[in-house]
């Protein structure tokens, strides 16, 4: 289970939009719609759920460093 103080290196290899949505303090809606119009690069969407590898989802906090809460 992840919270929203997890840290990044306990984070597990690949995360779900509820997980992301915790992380990010943004709503599960909003964290699915990123994954639907591809904004999160190579989440996996497999038997109707979205898996997001944890690179993947460190390259969009990269690209938008403002709502990262890993970045300093």
């Amino acid at each position: 289970m992840v919270a929203e103080t997890t840290p990044i290196e306990a984070l597990p290899s690949y995360l779900t939009p509820t997980d992301i949505a915790k992380l990010l303090r943004k709503s599960p809606r909003t964290v699915t719609r990123w994954l639907t119009s591809g904004e999160i690069p190579e989440a996996i969407y497999i038997n109707g759920r979205w898996t997001v590898p944890k690179e993947a989802l460190l390259v969009f906090l990269d690209k938008h460093s403002g709502t990262s809460p890993f970045h300093n």
